[in-house]
Order: structure tokens, then C-alpha cells, then sequence
């Protein structure tokens, strides 16, 4: 038990985008119509930097207190166009707000053993700073080898900013595939 080294660094790339174009019919006259066109992208890193108390540790087992930084760096794209009748070009209008945060957490992790090389880890951290809130929560299944282990895991992250800011309520959920490498 006790102080170790870094319990774990932590990087999340995502990417996401969209585009639509519809047609506005006008109430004025026959085929008037206004042609819109909108497209959107997000792109986001979120990095993590833990360290960890263990307070409690056995040969199949391993539970620890935690703490550290997280940070948060979301980018937008909106570009939007509207023409009119015959093509004539309305309105074009391009908005790109960023936001970068820096939030410390406190959690707890660790793993359960099932017995011979099978564990259930978990890791479950609280966090404000830069943030209003932003809290992780992971559970899953891994299997160890002599170089580490392979995992399947469920992740859960949320991000809000508070009332003023560009984040709010912001979260990302779904199956992790990983590997952890012991030096």
C-alpha cells in the first residue's frame, strides 16, 4: 500500500460532423423556395493525468484513492448558407467557438479479481475548476498477460461548464477496447 507512480494517463481524441440541405418554401407566390445548407463539426481532445493512494492491495485485488488534472479542449465549426430564388446567394456566415478547461478530480479506482487471470476494474472521479462539473465513471472486464492486460470496458464522461459557458451538459458514453502495457 501506499504512494505509487502515476496511475494512469488518459486521452481521448473524437471527431464528429454533420451537413444538411433542405428547401424553404416562401408564401409569396408559386416556386418560390429558399435553399439552405448547414454543416457542422466538432473535434475534442480530453487528456488525464492521475495518481493514486492505494488502501488496499492484495494478490487479486487493488482499490485506490486518486487524484489529478483533466482537461478539455472542444473546437466548433457551423458554416451556414441561404440563397434565394434562382441561386442568389442571402446569407453565408461561418462560427467557430472553442473552449479549453482545466478541471482537478478526485476518484477512486482499482480492480476485482475473479480468480486466476480475470479482474473487473473500475474507476469513478469527480471534478470542478475551469468546469462547474465534470465527473468519469468506467467498469468492464480485463484479462492479464506477462506484458499486461486487454480490457473491455463501459465509460461514461460529463461535462458542464455552468450558465456562462460554451459546454453545457456535454457527455460521451460507449464500450472501450484497451490494452495496458507493464515496463
Amino acid at each position: 500500500m501506499g504512494l505509487g507512480p502515476p496511475s494512469g494517463i488518459d486521452l481521448i481524441y473524437l471527431k464528429v460532423g454533420a451537413d444538411k440541405s433542405t428547401s424553404i418554401d416562401l408564401p409569396i407566390g408559386d416556386d418560390l423556395k429558399l435553399e439552405a445548407d448547414a454543416d457542422l463539426t466538432v473535434k475534442s481532445w480530453v487528456g488525464g493525468l492521475y495518481g493514486g493512494y492505494a488502501f488496499s492491495e492484495s494478490s487479486a485485488s487493488k482499490h485506490q484513492f486518486i487524484a489529478g488534472v483533466r482537461y478539455l479542449s472542444m473546437a466548433t465549426d457551423l458554416h451556414l448558407e441561404v440563397d434565394g430564388p434562382s441561386g442568389t446567394p442571402l446569407l453565408s456566415r461561418t462560427l467557430s467557438p472553442s473552449v479549453k478547461l482545466w478541471d482537478g478530480v478526485v476518484g477512486i479506482e482499482g480492480h476485482l479479481g475473479l480468480g486466476g487471470r480475470w479482474r473487473l476494474p473500475y474507476h469513478l472521479d469527480v471534478g470542478t475548476g475551469n468546469s462547474d462539473l465534470t465527473y468519469q465513471a468506467l467498469a468492464g472486464v480485463a484479462y492479464g498477460f506477462r506484458w499486461g492486460n486487454l480490457s473491455l470496458t463501459y465509460r461514461y464522461l460529463f461535462y458542464d461548464e455552468g450558465d456562462g459557458g460554451m459546454v453545457k451538459d456535454f457527455s460521451l458514453g460507449g464500450p472501450v477496447l484497451g490494452a495496458g502495457f507493464r515496463f
